[in-house]
């Protein structure tokens, strides 16, 4: 079983996870990204080429032609997502599948932001996972 964590009070989830996935490649990790729609997919692929000036995170649309070996993962379903040292869930609602994505993914980060609607989402998805019998270890970096 995988260790599902939960970020928490984070001002900015996509720059969270930018970071989370720029430590994974440093570490030589594979990671995939767990979006809800294909705005946030499109968003995320922004966010991921203005992240850092000084050096290219590569990834790509589950499914695409983009992808290459050694890039990182971005999708909208958990079923076209490749099994990974690493899922970070950059969702709205909790997968119903946790159970699936615990055993393709050693690692979960589910980063949850620190006010308003986001903030209200990640404790949904937080109880959501409780009523599945799950334990997710709750952190909260600095930032």
């Amino acid at each position: 079983m995988s260790d599902l964590a939960f970020h928490t009070g984070i001002p900015d989830r996509q720059l969270y996870a930018c970071r989370a996935l720029k430590k994974a490649q440093r570490l030589g990790m594979s990671a995939c990204v767990l979006v809800e729609t294909e705005g946030d997919l499109r968003s995320f692929d922004e966010r991921l080429w203005a992240f850092d000036n000084t050096s290219f995170i590569p990834h790509g649309p589950a499914g695409s032609a983009e992808i290459q070996r050694g890039a990182f993962v971005i999708g909208r379903r958990p079923s076209e997502l490749p099994a990974a040292d690493l899922l970070v869930m950059l969702t709205h609602n909790a997968p119903g599948n946790m159970q699936d994505l615990m055993q393709r993914f050693p690692k979960i980060i589910d980063v949850v932001a620190s006010a308003g609607t986001e903030l209200e989402a990640g404790r949904s998805r937080y109880r959501s996972y409780k009523k599945q019998g799950l334990q997710p270890k709750v952190v909260n970096p600095k930032n």
